[in-house]
């Protein structure tokens, strides 16, 4: 791998990869957060669009039981009080449909109707003054008011959505019970709520988490038994149950049948548990998974207390946590332009630094090279800069040396020159001498040669020169002579002392 290469990888590896990881971390931990604020304020939303419509309830029951302890509701006496209390339906504008007075017999009148032969009690035939009396006794208002109110308690209560027995709509009863004077139970008070005055509200509240989570967001409403009395699917809303002609279907006692979905029968066991929860008056969320679009959602959930109702919210996962994903995407792609500035980041500075590495790589060419005056220009106060001065300085001192050097083989050649001189004219001394020598050794064995007889051995006694005069009188050739020992020859002359004499 090249150096630019290795020091790019380098220089991202020790500032990118930690950077990465530490925002990974903060993005896996922000994230977190952002998801729990998220569905926290979520919840926090859904609790208090459920106490908006508690509130509603509170102030139609706080209205009621007001009603319930005047002297006139108290005395029973039923037509001043329905003059009293039809003005109170023409006042509120439309939030009650009738008001109900019962006794503890379960008999019952209403500001809407009664038949006139029965002192103004509702009849199966108000028409006919031998009609049998209708009974509120199964009504579940009634029994928590008149029915299991043993201890003549002053009681509020709000019924679960039904269809009026006089006008066929759907209602919510809003009900107190009645005193009389001496502490006695004399009966109670209801005022029938028509259903869409209900669903003005909660379509109200609907619209407002919608313009905050927007248009994905359903929402539910279910009773005290967990019955469906508002949700996205019409038919899992309480409804009649109609005929084959299309009309309602009569139970025994006459009452309209109608069909109904409960939260905790629902098919995915997370919405089941939610709804457990929430009919013990609890509120929070569950994740669970749609079975008619199996897309992921989030059920938030909290109590409408004063009714005993329970405010459900349902929404994608994906769309309650956009910000999550929002945040993501904006770590996303501030990690992308981070990365890509460090790259280039890298790039430049591994560049940089090439660029001054190189041109000090191209200065010790040249000083290899014997070129000395080529420098290199610092820049900065690093290492590099650092390294520059010391090739600059080694550049001078070589080429000191260099110069020094120089100096010195020319002074030596010189002095070796002179030497040689010198030397030549020794050995030119010296030669004349040994030719001079020579010449006149040469003389002096002609000299030997003419006049003596001459022979010369070794230490050993073997024979190395023998002139021709020795060979002549010796009557040996000197071939013969040369490497003989002169003993040995002694021994085969019988003048001895001739020999003898001849090498002495």
């Amino acid at each position: 791998m090249r150096i630019k290469s290795k020091l790019v990888t380098y220089l991202l590896a020790i500032s990118l990869i930690p950077l990465l990881i530490t925002m990974g971390l903060s993005l896996g931990y922000t994230s977190d957060v952002v998801e729990k604020l998220t569905l926290q304020a979520a919840r926090e939303r859904v609790e208090t669009s459920a106490e908006q419509l508690s509130a509603y309830f509170s102030a139609r029951i706080s209205e009621v039981q007001a009603y319930s302890q005047t002297p006139l509701l108290t005395s029973m006496n039923w037509y001043p009080i329905r003059e009293f209390l039809r003005k109170e339906v023409k006042r509120h504008q439309g939030v009650y449909e009738k008001f109900i007075l019962s006794g503890p017999d379960s008999h019952f009148r209403n500001t809407t109707v009664g038949n006139p032969a029965k002192d103004g009690f509702a009849s199966f035939d108000d028409e006919d003054p031998n009609a049998k009396l209708k009974s509120i006794r199964k009504r579940g208002y009634w029994q928590a008011l008149v029915g299991t109110n043993t201890d003549a308690e002053p009681r509020t209560h709000v019924s679960n959505p039904m269809i009026s027995y006089t006008t066929g709509v759907k209602q919510v009863v809003v009900g107190s019970s009645i005193l009389s004077p001496d502490g006695k139970l004399a009966g109670m008070l209801g005022g029938g709520i028509a259903w869409n005055e209900i669903e003005k509200n909660i379509n109200a509240i609907r619209n407002g988490i919608i313009s905050d989570y927007g248009s994905e967001v359903k929402l539910s409403l279910v009773d005290s038994d967990g019955i469906y009395i508002y949700h996205w699917h019409p038919e899992k809303v309480v409804h009649l149950s109609l005929d084959k002609t299309g009309k309602p279907v009569l139970n025994d006692i006459g009452e309209k049948i109608v069909n109904l979905s409960k939260i905790t029968e629902e098919s995915s066991e997370e919405l089941v548990t939610a709804g457990r929860s929430l009919l013990q008056g609890r509120h929070g969320y569950r994740f669970y998974t749609s079975a008619d679009s199996q897309q992921e959602m989030v059920v938030l959930y909290a109590p409408v207390r004063a009714a005993g109702y329970g405010l459900i919210m349902s929404i994608p996962k994906t769309a309650i946590l956009a910000p999550v994903a929002n945040l993501e995407t904006y770590f996303g792609i501030l990690i992308l332009i981070i990365a890509t500035v460090v790259l280039i980041l890298a790039a430049l500075t591994a560049r940089r630094v090439l660029r001054r590495i190189l041109n000090q790589n191209e200065a010790s060419k040249m000083i290899a090279a014997g070129d000395y005056d080529k420098k290199t220009i610092p820049t900065g106060h690093d290492e590099i800069s650092e390294l520059a001065v010391s090739f600059n300085t080694m550049a001078d001192d070589l080429k000191a040396r260099e110069q020094s050097l120089h100096t010195e083989r020319q002074e030596s050649e010189k002095i070796l020159q002179n030497h040689n001189l010198e030397l030549e004219k020794k050995v030119e001394q010296r030669t004349a001498a040994i030719l001079a020598a020579q010449e006149q050794l040469s003389d002096f064995k002609d000299a030997i040669d003419e006049h003596s007889i001459v022979s010369m051995t070794d230490l050993d006694g073997t024979i190395t020169f023998a002139n021709d005069k020795f060979c002549d009188i010796s009557g040996y050739s000197r071939k013969e002579l040369i490497g003989q020992n002169h003993r040995l020859l002694n021994s085969g002359n019988q003048d001895q002392n001739y020999w003898k004499n001849m090498f002495l």
